[in-house]
């Protein structure tokens, strides 16, 4: 009797030191769930949607508008099948501009491509038919998830004011333009050069997104699984990267002062080609080295930056450069010709862009 009265206290103790261990938070004065002992949150958090598929479902959204997009870009490509060499960055230019302004201002059709009036039809019969117009902007997403931040501090009863204005929404407008246009377009550009200088790797992509869409729609699930397609974009990012940073505030690194407000550019372009790191084909396009296991340093790659500040275009860059490819290789075949550059010139100077890229579109099949 002794020896269960013993256990029992010490069960009581343990309860209780676990219990003033879970409410650490709570007696600092942070709200938030106190959960149940040894399970904490567990059950709370497995009610609640399952966060990657809510991403996934985003993403699905998102990619519907670039497929569009991308798809009223090949009908202006059409015009150069078989015919002469022409500047493809242009249409790259276009594309990218015209997603932007899809996802970030919420532009419910294309100003470049495509005559208004067949979008003000299209909505005016699903009005008739009932169906609802729907957003799926980056500005509606940003303030979906605002008001659910909102509803969520609401319910521990924490006094925290927060409050989006105009100008949030107009600053997040901007960078989503600035950031989302240029550096995809001349992605796509650098990319396409690269193809069109190596068609054996560019019949390697093609046979790729053949055997991976098996009908006339390619899902975002089909990109994600053109692994070759992904090992192409990212060589072509090594050889022509863009980046440039601002330093936010005073920082010290090693003997040197780097005040708050100086622009700090990294020589991506040595570190991407150095041998050191990638080997003696360091300058040659080869997008198998990303299919070889080989340690190289973490910070030997970053296009789009690391750490916290990475990129947060990244995601949608990606997205864009792989469905326009993904359109665009499974229909024609870029082709170098006499008027393709020997050697891009590249201008700029926050991004690297190339003054132009000449090639012609060759039709993989026959016409009837």
């Amino acid at each position: 009797m002794g020896l269960v009265f013993c256990l029992l206290v010490i069960l009581a103790a343990f309860v209780g030191y676990f219990k003033w261990k879970q409410s650490y938070w709570q007696r600092r004065g942070v709200p938030g769930p106190r959960g149940i002992p040894f399970l904490g949150s567990f059950y709370e958090i497995a009610d609640k949607e399952n966060p990657r598929v809510f991403v996934l479902h985003e993403w699905t959204k998102i990619h519907e508008t670039v497929d569009n997009s991308v798809l009223c870009m090949m009908d202006h490509l059409a015009k150069h099948e078989n015919n002469s060499a022409f500047n493809i960055h242009l249409y790259f230019q276009e594309l990218t501009y015209d997603i932007i302004c899809r996802l970030a201002m919420g532009q419910p059709y294309s100003e470049q491509f495509n005559n208004e009036g067949v979008e003000i039809v299209k909505n005016e019969e699903n009005k008739q038919l009932g169906i609802e117009n729907t957003q799926n902007d980056f500005i509606d997403m940003f303030l979906d998830h605002y008001t659910e931040s909102e509803i969520e501090d609401s319910q521990f009863g924490t006094p925290f004011e927060r409050k989006v204005n105009s100008q949030d929404v107009i600053g997040a407008c901007f960078v989503f333009l600035l950031a989302g246009f240029d550096t995809t377009a001349n992605t796509l550009a650098y990319a396409s050069y690269l193809l069109a200088k190596n068609p054996e790797k560019m019949q390697m992509v093609q046979e790729e997104v053949d055997r991976t869409c098996d009908s006339d729609i390619i899902s975002y699930d089909d990109l994600t699984r053109m692994n070759y397609l992904d090992a192409v974009i990212r060589e072509a990012l090594r050889l022509y990267p863009v980046a440039w940073l601002e330093c936010v505030s005073t920082t010290t690194l090693g003997e040197y002062v780097i005040e708050k407000g100086v622009r700090v550019e990294a020589d991506l372009m040595a570190l991407h080609r150095s041998k050191e790191i990638w080997g003696e084909n360091a300058d040659d396009f080869v997008p198998e080295r990303w299919f070889v296991e080989t340690r190289r340093p973490s910070m030997s790659w970053i296009p789009f930056g690391a750490g916290p500040r990475q990129c947060v275009g990244m995601r949608l860059g990606l997205c864009e450069t792989k469905t326009a490819f993904a359109h665009i290789l499974r229909k024609y075949s870029i082709v170098a010709g006499p008027e393709t550059e020997d050697k891009l010139r590249i201008l700029g100077c926050t991004t690297n862009c190339p003054e132009s890229v000449t090639v012609y579109l060759e039709s993989r099949f026959c016409n009837p």
